[in-house]
C-alpha cells in the first residue's frame, strides 16, 4: 500500500525560515489533541492525495506563501514527485511527535522509500481561516528533536 506522499517537503525552504520551537501544551491538553487530530488529518489527505495523483486535493493544504512559489497545483506536484521521490511514493509512512510552535505546529514525520531507506522531515503547520495548512515540510536528521 503506497503511504504518504511527501507533501511539504517543497515547503522546505519555509519551514527553515521559522523561529524557535515552543511547547507550551502538552498531550494531555485538550486543545493540543483536537489539534493534532487535524493536523495528522490534513497531512493523511494530502498524502493520500499524492498516492492518487490528485495534485489539485494536495495543492489545497498548501499555505499561500508555499502557493506563492509554486504557482500551480502541476507545478506544486511535480516538483514533490522530483525531488521528494519519497514522500510522493512512500513504502511506509509514521506521525511522531507534535510540537507547540509560534503561529502553528510542527509535526515529525518518518517516511521509508520502496528500498527500505527511512526519511524524517518536519512539517510546519499554521491556521489559516477555520483550518490548519501546511507551510513548509524539511528534512530533519534523526527521529528526535521538535
Amino acid at each position: 500500500m503506497k503511504k504518504i506522499t511527501g507533501l511539504l517537503v517543497v515547503f522546505t525552504i519555509l519551514g527553515c525560515l521559522t523561529g524557535g520551537f515552543a511547547n507550551a501544551s502538552g498531550p494531555n491538553d485538550s486543545s493540543f489533541k483536537v489539534a493534532r487530530e487535524q493536523i495528522i488529518g490534513v497531512i493523511s489527505d494530502q498524502i493520500q492525495a499524492f498516492e492518487l495523483e490528485d495534485v489539485d486535493r494536495a495543492y489545497h493544504h498548501a499555505s499561500q506563501s508555499i502557493k506563492k512559489l509554486f504557482e500551480s497545483s502541476e507545478i506544486f506536484g511535480q516538483m514533490v514527485r522530483n525531488s521528494y521521490p519519497m514522500i510522493w511514493d512512500p513504502a511506509a509512512f509514521e506521525f511522531l511527535r507534535t510540537v507547540e510552535h509560534p503561529g502553528g505546529y510542527v509535526q515529525r514525520m518518518m517516511f521509508k522509500d520502496s528500498s527500505g531507506q527511512v526519511y524524517f522531515f518536519d512539517y510546519m503547520l499554521e491556521r489559516a481561516g477555520n483550518r490548519w495548512v501546511i507551510a513548509g515540510v524539511y528534512p530533519s536528521i534523526g527521529s528526535s528533536g521538535v
